[in-house]
């Protein structure tokens, strides 16, 4: 796997674990709503899933330019470290965006309440432990489905047999 599809991976898991299944509110959230979820997310470190795609995407690029033509690395470097500083901002849109999505899933006091159990010993474990749980997890799942396929492709071979179908 790429680094830059990990990052993508890691990026998409996060922002399924956060939003799945929660309902879009129609009015913009208050400046409090959006408060409160940055701290969360600050609390929750969101940055380390969506800042190293600045800089996957960077150097995913580069290195596709490396590729056509390698005596231009030393000018492509230094590019690519140029861009780094121009693009940095683009952090704070995702940011401000995530913040505006998660403000918008949940209630004021909620968020609040979040902000107080993040902030707790039990919410920081929570936020050092859940993504272990949840690749442990996902690892878990992807060799319980792999084992359920080749019974249950066992089971139509033998019902298929009983008709007379050697597949």
């Amino acid at each position: 796997m790429t680094l830059m599809t990990k990052i993508m991976t890691a990026f998409a898991f996060f922002a399924c674990v956060a939003f799945a299944g929660l309902p879009a509110q129609a009015q913009q959230p208050s400046a409090a709503a959006i408060t409160n979820a940055k701290k969360i997310m600050e609390l929750k470190k969101a940055d380390a899933m969506y800042k190293p795609v600045l800089v996957g995407v960077i150097e995913q690029a580069k290195s596709v330019l490396i590729q056509s033509n390698l005596n231009l690395s030393k000018d492509l470097n230094e590019v690519s470290l140029i861009l780094a500083k121009e693009y940095a901002n683009r952090a704070n849109i995702v940011e401000a965006e995530l913040a505006r999505r998660y403000a918008g899933a949940f209630t004021e006091q909620e968020l609040k309440d979040l902000v107080v159990f993040y902030s707790s010993p039990l919410g920081q474990k929570t936020i050092t432990t859940e993504p272990v749980v949840l690749q442990e997890s996902m690892v878990y799942m992807e060799e319980w489905a792999t084992k359920l396929s080749e019974e249950v492709m066992g089971a139509f071979r033998k019902e298929m047999k009983k008709r007379g179908h050697d597949i």
